[in-house]
């Protein structure tokens, strides 16, 4: 039995049909592949970046009690300071207010 140029066409659009289809499922499950492998990899990432913005906001917090510290400690410093400058002031103030005191009943 020979095959008909109508047969041989009709042949040829089966196998067209089918390949065309075959490429077509091919892409769609490329495409689901490439967008599973991407909300894969935008997890992965958000998660890497949540853990290094925490990271980043740990030692941030420790960095501004440290200064926080030193600048309490500082003010701290320079209160006491203050006070004993204070003090020998009053002590000055207080000697000065005898020695006129002295003076006047001499």
């Amino acid at each position: 039995m020979s095959l008909t140029k109508k047969d041989l066409n009709d042949i040829q659009e089966v196998v067209k049909d089918t390949v065309e289809f075959l490429i077509e499922k091919s892409e769609q499950n490329i495409e689901i592949k490439f967008d599973n492998k991407f909300e894969i990899f935008e997890e992965k990432f958000d998660k890497k970046l949540e853990k290094l913005e925490e990271d980043f906001d740990k030692k941030l917090d420790k960095f501004e009690d440290r200064i926080v510290t030193r600048i309490n400690t500082e003010i701290s410093d320079i209160a006491e300071t203050t006070r004993e400058v204070l003090a020998k002031i009053d002590n000055h103030e207080q000697r000065i207010v005898k020695l006129e005191t002295k003076a006047s009943h001499l």
